[in-house]
């Protein structure tokens, strides 16, 4: 297995609708195809509560801060926030200590060497000034905007990725068929999809992280393909 690239799946793609020289379906179509396919790819990851797209990053923030934005920790594809965790610049071997949500910053405030609570409003994380250099753990949800050059950070998805951008877009030139076969692939037999969820969901279990939309004897009926728990 492998972590694949734009560039694969842009290949792939063109391969399964039969145009390896790009000459009906152009670059920009295609690449245009593989970021529908992989927005399509990771909502149906999120439904599937598949931690292997619950991303993290640390950030740093200097003593007297009492904002910052995603984008300051070099994050591009913020979409949930899970957890906002905290611990002394430095420590290395110390824990984080959840930071709380809370609608209403606490006032008055004496200004502490934690930051204890934060709001976030309008993309913009704000919190009461620490005395002392704070680290930062961010744990979020992908938000589905793909990459248009280099690699899909996923492990083993060009199957995938490479047959619903074909899928995406065949019909805009004309093509039925095909699209609907490979859809057929991803979601009904053989499952490429299944193939690719499953064994991050055995994996979750392994670890006692029970993927609460899939247990055994759920009544919810998805549209597509089933990913079925695995106990232990």
């Amino acid at each position: 297995m492998a972590i694949p690239t734009v560039e694969q799946a842009i290949e792939e793609a063109a391969f399964h609708l039969g145009d390896t020289k790009k000459r009906r379906f152009t670059m920009p179509d295609l690449q245009m195809a593989v970021g529908l396919a992989w927005r399509e790819v990771i909502d149906e990851m999120h439904k599937c509560q598949d931690a292997a797209v619950e991303l993290i990053t640390l950030y740093m923030i200097q003593a007297g801060t009492v904002s910052f934005k995603p984008i300051d920790a070099t994050i591009t594809n913020f979409g949930t926030l899970l957890r906002l965790e905290e611990r002394p610049a430095g420590a290395v071997n110390t824990a984080f200590f959840p930071v709380d949500y809370t609608e209403v910053l606490p006032l008055p405030w004496s200004p502490t060497n934690r930051l204890v609570y934060y709001t976030y409003r309008s993309g913009v994380f704000t919190f009461p000034p620490p005395t002392q250099a704070i680290e930062l753990r961010i744990t979020y949800l992908h938000s589905g905007d793909n990459p248009v050059t280099g690699t899909l950070g996923i492990d083993n998805c060009l199957t995938v990725v490479g047959k619903l951008a074909a899928a995406v877009a065949g019909p805009t030139k004309g093509l039925e068929g095909i699209p609907k076969r490979l859809r057929d692939e991803v979601y009904v037999f053989p499952n490429h999809m299944q193939a690719l969820i499953q064994p991050h969901l055995r994996e979750q279990q392994e670890r006692r992280v029970q993927p609460a939309a899939y247990c055994v004897g759920s009544n919810r009926r998805r549209p597509r393909g089933q990913y079925p728990y695995f106990g232990p």
